[in-house]
């Protein structure tokens, strides 16, 4: 089963800038999404220190990129 994930060019950017891939055509496998979750998650926690006021707002910015990517994978 594939699923259709949603991104805004800036967000697709965001992840880019931290060297995650996102597929122009967002079509992913359960395992894909899930997989590309984990590597925003990372990213997230990788600027989780705060020590400049650009990694807040990388953190708030992954931090939501993960929300919105969850909210789009089904549970089973």
């Amino acid at each position: 089963m594939s699923m259709k994930l949603n991104l805004t060019v800036s967000e697709i950017n965001a992840l880019s800038s931290a060297g995650i891939s996102f597929r122009e055509d967002g079509e992913y496998s359960e395992d894909e999404a899930l997989e590309l979750l984990e590597q925003v998650r990372e990213a997230e926690v990788s600027v989780a220190q705060f020590t400049s006021g650009d990694q807040k707002k990388q953190f708030d910015t992954y931090a939501a990129i993960g929300d919105k990517l969850f909210a789009q994978i089904p549970e089973e």
